[in-house]
């Protein structure tokens, strides 16, 4: 055999050889990639948490018709020297003598269409029967037991606080004080209250507490 054709015919054992090996490799390849059902998703980035926004403080007027709601830890001139100024002011129902659950319970159909203003002592016993009212009705309360809690100890006493609820468009309202008298309903009437934020009056004006 001529050496022109030993190499030509090496060169196509070589040449078959590797389409063979490629062939192989090929085949292995199918066999040991995942599957598309296997085959982990695409990292998709996730968007950053938007941290809720902080109620906004509304300066506002106070307008009947209210509920005036103490519980049987009864605030001292509640009734009647700050009640009667609401009454004379408008529209004004009043509660008081009996635990606060027990209070709106009879009534709450009418109190949930009205302006609630609250009165507690910041005691143990006045701060308890408000948190049994939150955890039975939240929706009509303007802060919760832990945060008046909480506002004693930065703030002390008294202090207020309001809320406007969003599904009825009306105020709730929380005074925390060992007592309570006529001037204190003058300046919520004339003066008017802010919401979102804990309060007292001084001098006569509103001071935001922070």
């Amino acid at each position: 055999m001529k050496i022109s054709e030993i190499l030509k015919s090496r060169y196509w054992k070589i040449i078959s050889i590797a389409v063979i090996i490629a062939v192989v490799l090929i085949g292995i390849g199918i066999l040991i990639s995942p599957k598309e059902s296997e085959k982990a998703p695409p990292v998709v980035p996730s968007k950053p948490e938007t941290p809720p926004e902080t109620p906004k403080i509304e300066k506002i007027t106070l307008e009947p018709p209210y509920y005036l709601i103490e519980g049987e830890n009864l605030v001292p001139g509640f009734h009647p020297e700050f009640y009667n100024k609401f009454k004379a002011a408008g529209s004004t129902g009043l509660l008081g003598g009996s635990p606060l659950i027990e209070e709106v319970e009879k009534y709450y159909s009418e109190i949930v269409k009205t302006n609630i203003l609250f009165a507690i002592l910041p005691t143990s016993s006045g701060i308890k029967e408000y948190q049994q009212l939150e955890q039975k009705h939240p929706d009509i309360v303007p802060l919760s037991a832990d945060k008046v809690e909480e506002f004693i100890r930065e703030y002390g006493v008294p202090f207020l606080y309001f809320v406007r609820d969003s599904s009825t468009n009306r105020i709730r309202g929380l005074i925390v004080s060992n007592s309570v008298d006529a001037n204190l309903a003058d300046l919520l009437l004339s003066k008017g209250v802010v919401t979102n934020a804990p309060f007292r009056y001084e001098e006569g004006e509103i001071k935001i507490l922070k």
